[in-house]
């Protein structure tokens, strides 16, 4: 019940909602064999339940994953993992030798780290709240960080301050943001000066064949390349500069 209660999407069924009919037993042995997961809880007196056991050996025969749950009450029929080893069947012994069985524990707070292992060893997905939880509390930490004044308030921000590399490929290849609109005009006018006047001479250099000059066909190429190159660090500039950039990355 702690489990369906955690996880209300997922499908389970207890050994006690099942009776042992022999009608049933067929419609039992298909849902074990489907499951996405077999759930065995080790207590006293669960080898002498021919039907528990029957169950077990249905989910490895199909390879089920199976995961192994230990009582740690002695009143609720707490066993010693060494005394319970020592008395599974033959046949079934790999399955206990080569899993951690999870302790259960009844004290509630206690409980619910049993019922995360188990859902994890399940490989059960985290329930949707448990995920808008984690989002929320993620995107409280992240505006707490970029709401600090000495914090950088975007990922250009953040890059340039973490990486001297790509601040450099950044500021060289004219993508460079500042925060004072005179430093960011100034650069973008040396930029693009020194971006044309690089074009430019490239056009020049097809009558002079001056070095670099290599082939025509190849350096009107390099020429011509700066006319897409200018459009797309001119859309480029319009986007970042955008108030939907500044929201999305800020």
């Amino acid at each position: 019940d702690v489990i369906r209660d955690t996880r209300p999407s997922a499908a389970v069924l207890s050994r006690r909602e099942v009776p042992n009919p022999v009608g049933v037993h067929r419609v039992v042995r298909k849902a074990v064999q489907s499951c996405g997961a077999f759930l065995f809880f080790i207590s006293q007196g669960v080898l002498d339940d021919d039907y528990c056991m029957s169950q077990l050996r249905w989910a490895i025969q199909a390879r089920r994953t199976i995961v192994l749950v230990m009582e740690t009450d002695s009143r609720r029929g707490a066993v010693s993992m060494q005394d319970f080893l020592s008395e599974v069947p033959e046949d079934v012994t790999a399955v206990f030798r080569n899993n951690i069985a999870i302790p259960w524990y009844q004290e509630k707070g206690f409980r619910s780290v049993s019922v995360k292992s188990i859902l994890k060893r399940a490989n059960l997905a985290e329930s949707h709240e448990d995920e808008l939880d984690k989002l929320n509390r993620v995107k409280r930490e992240m505006t707490s960080i970029f709401m600090r004044a000495e914090h950088p308030t975007t990922c250009f921000d953040i890059i340039q301050d973490r990486s001297l590399t790509l601040w450099i490929v950044i500021f060289w290849g004219g993508l460079a943001q500042f925060k004072s609109k005179r430093a960011q005009q100034i650069y973008n006018i040396l930029f693009n000066f020194s971006f044309w006047l690089c074009g430019a001479m490239c056009a020049v250099n097809l009558l002079y064949k001056d070095m670099p000059y290599h082939v025509f066909p190849t350096d009107v190429l390099t020429a011509y390349v700066h006319l897409p190159a200018c459009q797309s660090w001119v859309v480029w500039r319009r986007f970042v500069s955008s108030s939907g950039c500044e929201e999305l990355l800020s």
